[in-house]
């Protein structure tokens, strides 16, 4: 599924905030047209993007160029956010559901853990 950050987005998204970044405001956009109109909770990290849609949970592994411009975006002062507009570009994302070699690892780390004594 391809997402696009919009210019809009980076202006009014709120840097260090996961459920209000330019990437999350994005997918509240994408995924408020789904299945359930109830408006979508999104979390965004390094890592992972979870979207709660109604009694839907989506989980994606955070693309690169999405972890990219989070640490660039979460870097700014609060003097540097007046212009933040100019200094990011506009971008798009390719959003693939899961990534089966995360949870594999995760599924033995934890039960790695559980099988401790």
């Amino acid at each position: 599924m391809k997402i696009a950050v919009t210019a809009d987005d980076i202006l009014y998204g709120v840097p260090r905030h996961c459920s209000l970044c330019p990437v999350a405001l994005a997918l509240h956009r994408v995924f408020l047209g789904g299945p359930s109109a109830r408006w979508p909770r999104v979390a965004v990290d390094p890592f992972r993007i979870v979207v709660e849609q109604g009694f839907d949970l989506h989980k994606y592994q955070t693309p690169l160029v999405v972890r990219e411009f989070i640490d660039r975006y979460d870097d700014q002062t609060p003097l540097e956010l007046a212009g933040v507009a100019s200094r990011f570009q506009p971008f798009e994302f390719e959003l693939e559901e899961g990534n089966p070699s995360w949870q594999r690892k995760f599924a033995e780390l934890k039960a790695a853990l559980e099988a401790k004594p």
